[in-house]
């Protein structure tokens, strides 16, 4: 089972113990969590030959920032980098795309004795949100890593807060997505077995011309698939931006955009959109099709 979050977990008693404690009165990072989120973060920026100088800012945000959480919730930290030398190393380069260069040392790294995976993100001072600071109502509270102090406070909820009576209704919409995405998954999974089928008859058939042309459509047909996956995907991150940024009252976070990405993401369908978006990234060519098998969990 992979990660569960924030809005949709049950209501603990207090922030998770195994990422704070208490220091004067003061809510405040293990310092081991702290070392090792510090350690990991500058040895990955160091591979990509960015120095520590670079770095503005360290941030945690999310449901560890909560008392709504369970054991295998994300701890997910913010790296904002300046401006003026990231540019100077690498004109043009976003946040997004140097993470794609170390997502590997950032992502899913588990944490020493917390069994908290770390989620990193990276900006660029003056992309998005960064400046924003990740606080965007008083339910959305951030850590600074490096002041080692909350500059937004913790968040916690009442004990009464159900989430299963409380989202009754937005569960009909996520049975509804999830049919969907069911469908058109097992499709993209179907044609990309038939691919492999024909791929291995085309070499040992005496006349392949026929299979070659049948190839090449079904290619096309797996590349309509996970298009339409990844606008699919794009939509959902879409709707859920929507959700945390309205006006409201209220906590955004239960709103019905929100609550659907975090249900996706439960049922991890957000792990197999995201891999087909990492792929197709690239383009889809004949060589990409094991990992497309690997996303779709046809191959290991």
């Amino acid at each position: 089972m992979k990660r569960q979050q924030s809005i949709i977990d049950y209501v603990r008693e207090d922030l998770d113990p195994a990422i704070w404690t208490l220091e004067d009165d003061d809510v405040k990072l293990r310092p081991e969590v702290k070392t090792q989120l510090i350690d990991t973060v500058m040895s990955a920026l160091d591979d990509f030959d960015i120095p520590e100088s670079a770095v503005k800012g360290l941030f945690v945000y999310g449901s560890l920032l909560t008392n709504q959480y369970n054991k295998k919730t994300d701890l997910d930290c913010r790296v904002l980098l300046y401006k003026e030398p990231v540019g100077k190393l690498y004109p043009g380069l976003t946040g997004d795309e140097i993470f794609d260069y170390l997502h590997t040392k950032l992502h899913d790294i588990p944490l020493d004795d917390s069994r908290h995976p770390l989620n990193v993100s990276i900006m660029i001072e003056g992309e998005d949100e960064a400046d924003q600071v990740l606080a965007r109502t008083k339910y959305d509270a951030v850590y600074d890593v490096l002041e080692d102090k909350f500059i937004h406070n913790p968040v916690i909820f009442p004990d009464e807060f159900d989430p299963q009576e409380e989202f009754k209704e937005e569960r009909d919409q996520v049975e509804v997505v999830m049919d969907y995405l069911d469908s058109t998954l097992r499709d993209a999974k179907n044609k990309t077995i038939d691919y492999e089928v024909l791929e291995e008859a085309v070499h040992q058939v005496k006349h392949p011309e026929v299979l070659r042309r049948r190839l090449e459509t079904k290619l096309q047909e797996i590349q309509a698939d996970l298009s339409q996956l990844v606008e699919d995907y794009e939509q959902i991150k879409d709707e859920r931006t929507k959700a945390l940024t309205i006006n409201t009252e209220g906590n955004p976070h239960s709103e019905p955009g929100n609550v659907l990405y975090k249900y996706l993401e439960r049922y991890q369908y957000l792990d197999i959109l995201k891999k087909i978006k990492h792929i197709m990234k690239r383009g889809l060519e004949r060589e990409e099709i094991p990992e497309v098998e690997k996303a779709l969990g046809i191959s290991k």
